[in-house]
């Protein structure tokens, strides 16, 4: 008799967010109701996503390498890119717009994932899936391993007092967990305005064997990567942003 695995519980997992609640303003809850049984994935469900990332069925193409993904055009594969964190999604919104990406959006707060719904266009729905809730937990749980081609993190909480560095995402002692589902050749995406946090991912990236920092040190912005509000804030109380661009080798 075949035993079923069982659903991995989160409490061996680092909460690296607070608890936030919102209520939607009614015309958010309306549009925020339509669209969230098309861009939901309830629990981070493996089997939907991987049909969301099309990771279960193969399509032989002639002349062509082996595709994992139905929506291939001429043997390439469409660009898979998780965003973690992405506020009120204008990074996702950017993207989409200027490309038929697939973007797999996680985000803990209901209000960010309202105004994404709200403000995403309808060519771009077949593309963008969100799931609500812990990162970690759902690259622990939902994610195939190497299934990505991109992991964005920008301006995620950098939990200033010491006492509570423990809960900051990106960290030695979680990036087996982060680095799985990102195929060899993928990169890592990072960016923050909080210096000393970005001293602490440097070195922590550095040193894992499986990146290669794409530039000496800290990044230029991409000239692709939104702008968020959360961003411009900081620039205006005097801030600097700094960014992380890494490439998985091994």
């Amino acid at each position: 008799m075949m035993k079923h695995s069982r659903k991995p519980s989160s409490k061996h997992l680092q909460r690296t967010y607070t608890h936030r609640a919102r209520r939607l303003r009614p015309q958010i809850q309306q549009i925020y109701e339509e669209k969230k049984n098309l861009l939901y994935i309830q629990d981070g469900k493996p089997e939907k996503v991987k049909k969301f990332l099309s990771f279960y069925k193969e399509v032989h193409i002639p002349h062509q390498p082996v595709c994992l993904y139905p929506h291939c055009i001429n043997g390439k594969i469409p660009k898979i890119i998780i965003d973690i964190g992405f506020g009120a999604g204008e990074s996702i919104l950017q993207i989409a717009s200027i490309s038929s990406y697939r973007i797999l959006g996680i985000e803990v707060y209901q209000n960010g994932i309202a105004k994404l719904f709200r403000d995403l266009p309808d060519n771009a729905l077949k593309n963008i899936r969100v799931m609500q809730g812990s990162a970690l937990y759902y690259f622990s749980y939902s994610l195939p391993s190497s299934s990505i081609d991109a992991i964005h993190i920008f301006f995620p909480d950098p939990w200033i007092k010491k006492r509570h560095h423990k809960r900051r995402l990106l960290q030695k002692k979680h990036m087996n967990i982060i680095l799985k589902p990102l195929k060899i050749g993928g990169y890592l995406y990072f960016t923050t305005d909080w210096h000393e946090y970005a001293e602490q991912v440097y070195h922590t990236l550095m040193l894992d064997s499986r990146l290669r920092n794409r530039y000496y040190r800290f990044a230029p912005r991409q000239e692709w990567r939104a702008e968020t509000k959360y961003e411009k804030k900081a620039q205006k109380e005097g801030r600097i942003c700094r960014e992380l661009l890494f490439d998985k080798i091994m």
